[in-house]
Protein backbone atom coordinates (compact mmCIF):
# COMPACT_ATOMS: atom_id res chain seq x y z
CA UNK A 1 0.00 0.00 0.00
CA UNK A 2 1.44 3.38 -1.04
CA UNK A 3 0.42 6.35 1.09
CA UNK A 4 -0.73 9.61 -0.54
CA UNK A 5 1.93 12.11 -1.60
CA UNK A 6 1.35 15.37 0.30
CA UNK A 7 4.39 17.14 -1.18
CA UNK A 8 3.76 20.77 -2.11
CA UNK A 9 0.19 20.87 -0.79
CA UNK A 10 -1.26 23.43 1.60
CA UNK A 11 -2.56 22.29 4.98
CA UNK A 12 -6.14 22.51 3.71
CA UNK A 13 -5.25 20.42 0.64
CA UNK A 14 -3.41 17.87 2.77
CA UNK A 15 -6.39 17.51 5.08
CA UNK A 16 -8.79 17.11 2.17
CA UNK A 17 -6.60 14.44 0.54
CA UNK A 18 -6.26 12.58 3.85
CA UNK A 19 -10.03 12.64 4.42
CA UNK A 20 -10.77 11.39 0.90
CA UNK A 21 -8.17 8.59 0.94
CA UNK A 22 -8.74 5.02 2.06
CA UNK A 23 -5.67 4.61 4.24
CA UNK A 24 -3.84 1.43 5.17
CA UNK A 25 -0.20 1.42 6.32
CA UNK A 26 2.39 -0.33 4.09
CA UNK A 27 3.57 -2.53 6.99
CA UNK A 28 1.02 -4.20 9.21
CA UNK A 29 0.53 -6.98 11.73
CA UNK A 30 -1.21 -10.08 10.28
CA UNK A 31 -5.02 -10.36 10.46
CA UNK A 32 -5.60 -6.60 10.35
CA UNK A 33 -7.06 -5.39 7.06
CA UNK A 34 -9.56 -2.65 7.88
CA UNK A 35 -8.77 0.83 6.57
CA UNK A 36 -7.67 3.33 9.18
CA UNK A 37 -9.99 6.02 10.54
CA UNK A 38 -9.27 9.71 9.94
CA UNK A 39 -10.59 12.26 12.42
CA UNK A 40 -9.64 15.28 14.49
CA UNK A 41 -8.14 14.93 17.96
CA UNK A 42 -11.10 16.72 19.57
CA UNK A 43 -13.46 14.06 18.21
CA UNK A 44 -11.33 11.13 19.35
CA UNK A 45 -10.30 12.10 22.89
CA UNK A 46 -12.73 12.83 25.72
CA UNK A 47 -10.84 15.79 27.16
CA UNK A 48 -8.15 18.22 26.02
CA UNK A 49 -6.65 20.28 28.79
CA UNK A 50 -3.40 21.73 30.07
CA UNK A 51 -1.21 21.39 33.15
CA UNK A 52 -0.92 23.82 36.06
CA UNK A 53 1.78 26.31 36.92
CA UNK A 54 4.06 25.36 39.76
CA UNK A 55 7.15 26.93 41.31
CA UNK A 56 10.12 24.67 40.67
CA UNK A 57 11.34 25.59 44.15
CA UNK A 58 8.44 23.49 45.42
CA UNK A 59 9.83 20.39 43.71
CA UNK A 60 12.83 18.17 44.34
CA UNK A 61 15.46 17.22 41.79
CA UNK A 62 15.44 13.58 42.90
CA UNK A 63 12.45 11.46 43.98
CA UNK A 64 11.92 10.29 47.53
CA UNK A 65 9.09 8.55 49.40
CA UNK A 66 6.91 11.70 49.49
CA UNK A 67 8.08 13.58 46.39
CA UNK A 68 7.66 10.67 44.03
CA UNK A 69 5.58 12.08 41.17
CA UNK A 70 7.53 13.36 38.14
CA UNK A 71 6.86 16.93 37.02
CA UNK A 72 6.70 17.18 33.22
CA UNK A 73 7.54 20.34 31.30
CA UNK A 74 8.33 21.31 27.70
CA UNK A 75 12.05 20.64 28.19
CA UNK A 76 13.71 17.92 26.13
CA UNK A 77 16.38 17.06 28.70
CA UNK A 78 15.82 14.15 31.09
CA UNK A 79 12.87 12.92 28.99
CA UNK A 80 10.85 16.01 29.92
CA UNK A 81 11.07 15.50 33.69
CA UNK A 82 11.85 18.80 35.44
CA UNK A 83 11.64 17.53 39.02
CA UNK A 84 9.47 15.60 41.48
CA UNK A 85 6.41 16.70 43.48
CA UNK A 86 4.27 15.37 46.33
CA UNK A 87 1.06 15.73 44.35
CA UNK A 88 -0.15 14.49 40.98
CA UNK A 89 -2.83 15.56 38.49
CA UNK A 90 -3.04 12.74 35.92
CA UNK A 91 -1.96 9.20 35.20
CA UNK A 92 -1.64 7.10 32.03
CA UNK A 93 -2.60 9.86 29.59
CA UNK A 94 -1.04 11.54 26.56
CA UNK A 95 0.94 14.71 27.12
CA UNK A 96 2.29 17.18 24.57
CA UNK A 97 4.56 20.20 24.62
CA UNK A 98 2.49 23.38 24.24
CA UNK A 99 5.38 25.82 23.85
CA UNK A 100 9.04 25.75 22.91
CA UNK A 101 9.62 22.32 21.43
CA UNK A 102 5.93 22.40 20.54
CA UNK A 103 3.78 19.53 19.34
CA UNK A 104 5.72 16.52 20.62
CA UNK A 105 3.27 13.99 22.05
CA UNK A 106 4.18 11.35 24.62
CA UNK A 107 2.35 8.56 26.46
CA UNK A 108 3.06 9.26 30.13
CA UNK A 109 2.53 6.21 32.32
CA UNK A 110 1.95 6.37 36.05
CA UNK A 111 0.97 9.37 38.15
CA UNK A 112 2.55 12.73 37.28
CA UNK A 113 2.19 16.51 37.52
CA UNK A 114 2.26 18.46 34.22
CA UNK A 115 3.04 22.18 34.31
CA UNK A 116 1.32 24.71 32.05
CA UNK A 117 3.67 24.14 29.10
CA UNK A 118 2.40 20.57 28.90
CA UNK A 119 -0.99 19.74 27.33
CA UNK A 120 -3.02 16.66 28.20
CA UNK A 121 -5.21 14.30 26.14
CA UNK A 122 -7.59 12.02 28.07
CA UNK A 123 -9.46 9.02 26.68
CA UNK A 124 -11.99 6.75 28.35
CA UNK A 125 -11.83 4.33 25.40
CA UNK A 126 -8.26 3.09 25.74
CA UNK A 127 -6.83 5.48 23.14
CA UNK A 128 -4.01 6.63 25.41
CA UNK A 129 -1.23 4.47 24.00
CA UNK A 130 1.98 4.70 21.99
CA UNK A 131 0.23 3.94 18.70
CA UNK A 132 -1.93 7.06 19.03
CA UNK A 133 1.14 9.03 20.11
CA UNK A 134 3.01 8.19 16.92
CA UNK A 135 -0.06 8.71 14.73
CA UNK A 136 -0.55 12.23 16.14
CA UNK A 137 3.18 13.02 16.15
CA UNK A 138 3.30 12.30 12.43
CA UNK A 139 1.17 15.39 11.68
CA UNK A 140 1.43 17.84 14.61
CA UNK A 141 4.23 19.79 12.90
CA UNK A 142 1.63 20.96 10.36
CA UNK A 143 -0.37 22.70 13.09
CA UNK A 144 2.39 24.29 15.16
CA UNK A 145 2.46 28.09 14.85
CA UNK A 146 4.71 30.96 15.90
CA UNK A 147 3.59 32.79 19.05
CA UNK A 148 2.33 36.38 18.88
CA UNK A 149 5.69 37.68 20.07
CA UNK A 150 7.49 35.38 17.60
CA UNK A 151 9.67 34.18 20.44
CA UNK A 152 8.83 30.49 20.21
CA UNK A 153 6.55 27.89 18.64
CA UNK A 154 3.20 26.93 20.17
CA UNK A 155 0.50 24.30 19.88
CA UNK A 156 -2.33 25.25 22.22
CA UNK A 157 -5.35 23.15 23.19
CA UNK A 158 -7.57 24.51 20.41
CA UNK A 159 -4.93 23.84 17.76
CA UNK A 160 -4.27 20.35 19.12
CA UNK A 161 -7.99 19.66 18.98
CA UNK A 162 -8.01 20.51 15.27
CA UNK A 163 -5.16 18.14 14.40
CA UNK A 164 -6.40 15.71 11.75
CA UNK A 165 -4.75 12.30 11.99
CA UNK A 166 -5.32 8.68 10.99
CA UNK A 167 -5.35 5.69 13.33
CA UNK A 168 -6.45 2.02 13.45
CA UNK A 169 -10.07 1.59 14.45
CA UNK A 170 -9.46 -1.73 16.17
CA UNK A 171 -8.07 -1.31 19.68
CA UNK A 172 -6.21 -4.61 19.38
CA UNK A 173 -4.18 -3.27 16.45
CA UNK A 174 -3.46 -0.08 18.40
CA UNK A 175 -2.21 -2.16 21.31
CA UNK A 176 0.08 -4.30 19.14
CA UNK A 177 1.62 -1.23 17.51
CA UNK A 178 1.89 0.45 20.91
CA UNK A 179 3.72 -2.55 22.40
CA UNK A 180 6.18 -2.58 19.50
CA UNK A 181 7.07 1.09 19.94
CA UNK A 182 7.24 0.63 23.71
CA UNK A 183 9.80 -2.16 23.27
CA UNK A 184 11.89 -0.14 20.82
CA UNK A 185 11.79 2.93 23.08
CA UNK A 186 12.88 0.83 26.07
CA UNK A 187 15.85 -0.37 24.03
CA UNK A 188 16.75 3.22 23.11
CA UNK A 189 16.52 4.37 26.73
CA UNK A 190 18.62 1.41 27.90
CA UNK A 191 21.32 2.22 25.34
CA UNK A 192 21.29 5.91 26.30
CA UNK A 193 21.70 4.98 29.97
CA UNK A 194 24.60 2.61 29.18
CA UNK A 195 26.29 5.35 27.16
CA UNK A 196 25.97 7.78 30.08
CA UNK A 197 27.39 5.11 32.40
CA UNK A 198 30.44 4.51 30.21
CA UNK A 199 30.97 8.26 29.81
CA UNK A 200 31.09 8.50 33.61
CA UNK A 201 33.53 5.59 33.71
CA UNK A 202 35.70 7.28 31.09
CA UNK A 203 35.76 10.55 33.03
CA UNK A 204 36.46 8.70 36.26
CA UNK A 205 39.43 6.89 34.72
CA UNK A 206 40.84 10.19 33.44
CA UNK A 207 40.48 11.81 36.87
CA UNK A 208 42.19 8.89 38.62
CA UNK A 209 44.86 7.78 36.15
CA UNK A 210 46.11 11.26 35.15
CA UNK A 211 47.68 13.75 37.59
CA UNK A 212 45.49 16.80 38.22
CA UNK A 213 46.03 20.14 36.46
CA UNK A 214 45.86 23.01 38.98
CA UNK A 215 45.03 26.43 37.53
CA UNK A 216 47.57 29.00 38.77
CA UNK A 217 48.91 26.42 41.19
CA UNK A 218 51.33 23.53 41.45
CA UNK A 219 50.20 20.67 39.25
CA UNK A 220 50.03 17.22 40.78
CA UNK A 221 52.87 14.86 39.88
CA UNK A 222 51.21 11.63 40.96
CA UNK A 223 47.84 10.21 39.87
CA UNK A 224 45.24 9.04 42.39
CA UNK A 225 45.25 5.50 41.02
CA UNK A 226 48.13 3.65 39.41
CA UNK A 227 49.09 0.37 37.79
CA UNK A 228 51.43 -1.88 39.78
CA UNK A 229 55.12 -1.31 39.23
CA UNK A 230 54.91 2.45 38.58
CA UNK A 231 55.96 4.77 41.40
CA UNK A 232 57.94 7.60 39.77
CA UNK A 233 56.69 11.18 39.57
CA UNK A 234 55.26 12.50 36.33
CA UNK A 235 56.62 15.59 34.56
CA UNK A 236 54.72 18.53 33.04
CA UNK A 237 55.39 19.89 29.56
CA UNK A 238 54.13 22.45 27.11
CA UNK A 239 51.85 20.77 24.58
CA UNK A 240 54.09 21.94 21.74
CA UNK A 241 56.95 19.89 23.23
CA UNK A 242 54.95 16.71 22.64
CA UNK A 243 52.96 17.42 19.47
CA UNK A 244 53.01 19.58 16.37
CA UNK A 245 50.00 21.91 16.55
CA UNK A 246 48.41 22.38 13.12
CA UNK A 247 45.70 24.88 12.16
CA UNK A 248 43.21 24.47 9.32
CA UNK A 249 41.71 26.64 6.63
CA UNK A 250 38.95 27.07 4.07
CA UNK A 251 39.35 27.83 0.36
CA UNK A 252 36.96 30.32 -1.20
CA UNK A 253 33.45 28.89 -1.03
CA UNK A 254 32.54 31.00 -4.07
CA UNK A 255 34.65 28.78 -6.32
CA UNK A 256 32.66 25.60 -7.00
CA UNK A 257 35.69 23.89 -8.51
CA UNK A 258 37.34 23.84 -5.08
CA UNK A 259 34.79 21.39 -3.64
CA UNK A 260 33.52 17.95 -4.59
CA UNK A 261 36.88 16.19 -4.91
CA UNK A 262 38.30 13.33 -2.85
CA UNK A 263 40.43 15.17 -0.27
CA UNK A 264 38.96 14.85 3.22
CA UNK A 265 38.21 18.22 4.82
CA UNK A 266 36.63 18.07 8.27
CA UNK A 267 34.58 20.66 10.15
CA UNK A 268 33.98 20.70 13.95
CA UNK A 269 30.38 19.49 13.54
CA UNK A 270 31.69 16.15 12.22
CA UNK A 271 33.95 15.47 15.18
CA UNK A 272 33.39 14.37 18.76
CA UNK A 273 30.74 11.68 18.55
CA UNK A 274 33.11 8.79 17.79
CA UNK A 275 36.75 8.06 18.59
CA UNK A 276 37.86 7.86 14.95
CA UNK A 277 36.79 9.76 11.83
CA UNK A 278 37.12 8.22 8.39
CA UNK A 279 35.47 10.39 5.75
CA UNK A 280 34.35 14.03 5.74
CA UNK A 281 30.97 15.22 4.50
CA UNK A 282 32.52 17.79 2.15
CA UNK A 283 35.72 17.14 0.27
CA UNK A 284 38.20 19.39 -1.49
CA UNK A 285 39.47 19.05 -5.01
CA UNK A 286 43.21 19.23 -5.66
CA UNK A 287 42.70 22.81 -6.83
CA UNK A 288 40.79 23.69 -3.66
CA UNK A 289 43.49 22.19 -1.46
CA UNK A 290 46.27 24.05 -3.27
CA UNK A 291 44.30 27.31 -3.13
CA UNK A 292 44.22 27.19 0.67
CA UNK A 293 47.73 27.18 2.08
CA UNK A 294 46.46 26.86 5.67
CA UNK A 295 44.55 23.63 4.98
CA UNK A 296 47.42 21.28 5.72
CA UNK A 297 47.17 17.55 4.96
CA UNK A 298 47.60 15.64 8.21
CA UNK A 299 48.59 11.98 8.64
CA UNK A 300 46.70 9.06 10.11
CA UNK A 301 46.87 9.26 13.90
CA UNK A 302 46.47 13.04 14.12
CA UNK A 303 44.18 14.13 16.96
CA UNK A 304 41.64 16.69 15.73
CA UNK A 305 40.65 19.29 18.36
CA UNK A 306 37.90 21.84 17.73
CA UNK A 307 39.12 25.23 18.89
CA UNK A 308 36.25 27.53 17.88
CA UNK A 309 32.60 27.82 18.95
CA UNK A 310 32.10 24.28 20.34
CA UNK A 311 35.49 23.83 21.97
CA UNK A 312 36.78 20.39 22.87
CA UNK A 313 35.25 18.11 20.24
CA UNK A 314 37.97 15.64 19.33
CA UNK A 315 38.65 12.57 17.23
CA UNK A 316 41.55 10.58 15.81
CA UNK A 317 42.15 10.60 12.07
CA UNK A 318 41.81 7.12 10.58
CA UNK A 319 42.81 8.49 7.18
CA UNK A 320 44.78 11.43 5.81
CA UNK A 321 42.76 14.63 5.96
CA UNK A 322 42.70 18.40 6.20
CA UNK A 323 40.37 20.60 8.28
CA UNK A 324 38.80 24.02 8.23
CA UNK A 325 39.94 26.83 10.53
CA UNK A 326 37.84 25.52 13.43
CA UNK A 327 40.63 23.20 14.58
CA UNK A 328 44.00 23.18 16.27
CA UNK A 329 45.06 19.60 15.59
CA UNK A 330 47.84 17.57 17.21
CA UNK A 331 50.38 15.44 15.37
CA UNK A 332 52.15 13.45 18.12
CA UNK A 333 55.94 13.36 18.30
CA UNK A 334 56.15 9.59 18.34
CA UNK A 335 59.35 9.44 20.37
CA UNK A 336 57.52 11.13 23.26
CA UNK A 337 53.80 10.36 23.18
CA UNK A 338 51.31 8.09 21.46
CA UNK A 339 48.25 9.25 19.57
CA UNK A 340 45.91 7.65 22.05
CA UNK A 341 47.67 9.18 25.04
CA UNK A 342 47.12 12.67 23.62
CA UNK A 343 43.50 11.76 22.87
CA UNK A 344 43.11 10.64 26.50
CA UNK A 345 44.30 14.09 27.65
CA UNK A 346 41.57 15.95 25.71
CA UNK A 347 39.53 16.82 28.88
CA UNK A 348 42.57 18.61 30.35
CA UNK A 349 43.31 20.42 27.08
CA UNK A 350 39.65 21.43 26.82
CA UNK A 351 39.67 22.80 30.37
CA UNK A 352 42.57 25.10 29.54
CA UNK A 353 41.02 26.13 26.22
CA UNK A 354 37.73 27.09 27.83
CA UNK A 355 39.56 29.07 30.48
CA UNK A 356 41.52 30.99 27.82
CA UNK A 357 38.41 32.04 25.92
CA UNK A 358 36.27 32.83 28.97
CA UNK A 359 34.70 36.27 28.65
CA UNK A 360 35.31 36.56 24.91
CA UNK A 361 32.46 37.26 22.48
CA UNK A 362 33.25 34.29 20.27
CA UNK A 363 34.70 31.14 21.80
CA UNK A 364 38.07 30.59 20.15
CA UNK A 365 41.64 29.75 21.08
CA UNK A 366 44.64 30.47 18.89
CA UNK A 367 47.47 28.22 17.85
CA UNK A 368 49.86 30.15 20.11
CA UNK A 369 47.59 29.69 23.12
CA UNK A 370 47.17 25.97 22.50
CA UNK A 371 50.90 25.41 22.08
CA UNK A 372 51.42 26.84 25.56
CA UNK A 373 48.94 24.56 27.29
CA UNK A 374 50.58 22.16 29.74
CA UNK A 375 50.03 18.41 30.05
CA UNK A 376 51.55 15.66 32.22
CA UNK A 377 53.88 13.00 30.87
CA UNK A 378 54.91 9.57 32.08
CA UNK A 379 56.95 6.75 30.57
CA UNK A 380 55.87 5.06 27.32
CA UNK A 381 55.20 1.90 29.32
CA UNK A 382 52.75 3.59 31.68
CA UNK A 383 51.18 5.50 28.78
CA UNK A 384 50.53 2.15 27.10
CA UNK A 385 48.91 0.70 30.23
CA UNK A 386 46.63 3.73 30.58
CA UNK A 387 45.59 3.87 26.94
CA UNK A 388 44.99 0.13 26.80
CA UNK A 389 42.30 0.64 29.44
CA UNK A 390 40.83 3.92 28.16
CA UNK A 391 40.68 2.62 24.58
CA UNK A 392 38.56 -0.33 25.73
CA UNK A 393 36.05 2.10 27.23
CA UNK A 394 36.07 4.18 24.04
CA UNK A 395 35.48 1.09 21.91
CA UNK A 396 32.50 0.16 24.07
CA UNK A 397 31.15 3.71 23.77
CA UNK A 398 31.49 3.63 19.99
CA UNK A 399 29.75 0.25 19.85
CA UNK A 400 26.86 1.45 22.03
CA UNK A 401 26.47 4.61 19.94
CA UNK A 402 26.38 2.51 16.76
CA UNK A 403 23.67 0.33 18.31
CA UNK A 404 21.74 3.44 19.35
CA UNK A 405 21.92 4.92 15.85
CA UNK A 406 20.68 1.65 14.34
CA UNK A 407 17.81 1.41 16.82
CA UNK A 408 16.77 5.01 16.16
CA UNK A 409 16.90 4.32 12.42
CA UNK A 410 14.73 1.24 12.96
CA UNK A 411 12.24 3.33 14.91
CA UNK A 412 12.11 5.97 12.21
CA UNK A 413 11.46 3.26 9.62
CA UNK A 414 8.63 1.81 11.72
CA UNK A 415 7.00 5.24 11.94
CA UNK A 416 7.19 5.64 8.17
CA UNK A 417 5.90 2.15 7.35
CA UNK A 418 3.41 1.34 10.13
CA UNK A 419 1.54 4.66 10.32
CA UNK A 420 -0.58 6.52 7.80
Amino acid sequence: MTLPDYTGLTLEEKELLRQRSVLRPPLRFPDFTKPWVTDRVKNVFDKITIGKRILMAQTKSEPDEEYCHPVYSAQTANYGIAGYYNHYLYENVLGWTVAGYAGRVKFITGKFYPIDTCGILISNSGFCNNCMVEAINKVTHLYVHVSLHKAYLRLNTKQMGNVLFSFPEELEEQQKISKLFEDVDKQIIALEERIRLYEKIKLGLFQRLIPKYIYKGVHKRLPIMRFKGFTHQWTWHRLSDLVEVVSGGTPSTKVKEYFGGDINWFTPAEVGDRTYVYSSERKLTEAGYKACSSAKMMPVGTVLFSSRATIGNAAILATEASTNQGFQSFIPKEDKVSTYYIYTLIPMITEQALRECKGTTFNSVTKTQVKNFVVPLTTPEEQAKITELTSKVDRMLDLLKDQLDLTRTLRKGLVQQMLC
